[in-house]
Formats: structure tokens, C-alpha cells, sequence
């Protein structure tokens, strides 16, 4: 990765792609996501099941149309929230398969990389994580383990001590990268879209009127770097037009 200086971030060849043994396609869903569009608001509602249908019949219809792909093992994969997506998707084929729907896939698995799955287990892990990472004492830990009996989502008013354990503990790993722990904790006010997400929300709650003054985009060198470099690349109208991105009017 190379530092951005105001040209067009350029891309160069990763020798360990997965597309070296494998045919891939990265897939923009549900409607909205990436350069994916629908033409009308209706089509953009989107829900979890609805979003696995819709992925389920984007396969079929693919296959249908490049048919010599067909006998090739298929494997769907996914990350963060794709971990409730790819396992839906998944359970549709192997039905389908069973059913005899037309094409027959040969579906061999799935992947899922750092997935989401169920906040009241994904949530409720991170202090137990963080206690086998070192990253809180053993006596904090066992005292949060008792006073909240295994709940470490909501902090209950009513539970005095639990909420005193929980915000020593927020204290001990409020500078800690969460998705990647031995990495720097890289603040930015950089958001593809303008909206108030979990992480600005956090910020904002955390650091107040200090979170004015965070840099606009990442430091270089952090994760979210190559998301800065990947927003320009892709809003870039030259790089759209070599994609043959279509420009539709939305109702």
C-alpha cells in the first residue's frame, strides 16, 4: 500500500489471490450495496431472508447463463454480516438441490470470515475475550462474571456493581482495536456514507466535542486506510466507465 498523492490509487497484482485457483465472483447485495441499483424504491427494502433469496437466484441465473461453470465446486463466502447471510443462502441451495431445482449446483460448503452471528453471543464474548487476551485483570474479570451473571451487553441501572464492573472494563479497552486487537486504534471522521453508525455513535459518546477535531481521513498505514484508497477508486467516473458501471435514475 502506497501512500495517497491526490492521483487515481492504482492497483497491483496480489500473488497469493485466491482467484489463482479459483473463479470468484464478488457479489454487491443487497440492492444499493456498491454499484448495485434498483429502479425503483420498492426494489431497494431489503431484508435478511428477502436478501437470501435474492442471492440464492442470482447464482441459479448465472450458472443458467455461463452453463460450462456449472460442474465447478461451489463454495459461498462471506464476512462480518454475511455470517447470518451465507448460512441462509447455503440452507436454500442444499433444499433446492433436493428438490431438483434446475441448475443442480454442486455445492461443496461455505466460509465465513470474522462473521456476525447472534449479538446476545457475539457481543456477550468480548469480555471473555478480552480477559484470555490479557487485555483485563483476572480480578475484574471475575468480578464482572459474577455481578452481571454473563450479561455484558446492556449495562442494567438497577445493577449497580455490574455497571461499575462494566465501565472499568469499557475504561481498560476503550483504546483497543476491537476487530483487530495487535493493531493501532486509528480514529477518523472518514464515512463512505454520511450517517451515524455504531462506530461514530461510539465517538460521540466517548469523546464528546473532541470528536470534532479527528482527522477527515485515516492515518496512513491503518486498516481502514485502504477503504479511503477504495472510495476514490471506485467513485472515479474512468474506472466506472472501464466497469461499464450503469447510470440509472432512481424513482
Amino acid at each position: 500500500m502506497v501512500e495517497y498523492n491526490g492521483s487515481l490509487p492504482s492497483l497491483t497484482v496480489n500473488p497469493y489471490s485466491w482467484t489463482k485457483v479459483s473463479s470468484i465472483i464478488f457479489l454487491d447485495s443487497p440492492a444499493g450495496t456498491g454499484f448495485s441499483y434498483s429502479r425503483t424504491s420498492r426494489g431497494s427494502r431489503t431484508a435478511d431472508t428477502k436478501f437470501a433469496c435474492q442471492g440464492y437466484d442470482f447464482v441459479r441465473k448465472w450458472l443458467l447463463s455461463h452453463p460450462n461453470f456449472i460442474a465447478n465446486p461451489l463454495y459461498i463466502a462471506g464476512d462480518s454480516y454475511s455470517g447470518k447471510i451465507v448460512p441462509i443462502i447455503v440452507q436454500k441451495m442444499s433444499d433446492g438441490i433436493e428438490a431438483g431445482d434446475s441448475p443442480l449446483l454442486n455445492l461443496k460448503g461455505y466460509s465465513i470470515g470474522n462473521p456476525g452471528t447472534d449479538p446476545k453471543f457475539d457481543d456477550n464474548s468480548r469480555v471473555p475475550f478480552a480477559h484470555r487476551m490479557a487485555i483485563i485483570p483476572d480480578e475484574l474479570y471475575k468480578k464482572a462474571k459474577r455481578s452481571c451473571k454473563g450479561e455484558y451487553r446492556v449495562i442494567d441501572s438497577r445493577n449497580i456493581q455490574c455497571a461499575n464492573d462494566l465501565r472499568a472494563i469499557a475504561k481498560c479497552t476503550k483504546r483497543i482495536n476491537r476487530p483487530h486487537i495487535l493493531e493501532p486504534k486509528c480514529y477518523t471522521d472518514f464515512r463512505p456514507l454520511n450517517k451515524m453508525d455504531e462506530n461514530r455513535r461510539y465517538l460521540m459518546e466517548i469523546y464528546g466535542e473532541s470528536y470534532m477535531s479527528l482527522p477527515k481521513y485515516p492515518r496512513f498505514g491503518c486498516r481502514n486506510y485502504n477503504k479511503f484508497l477504495c472510495h476514490i477508486w471506485a467513485n472515479d467516473i474512468r474506472v466506472q466507465k472501464a466497469l461499464h458501471i450503469r447510470k440509472v435514475r432512481i424513482y
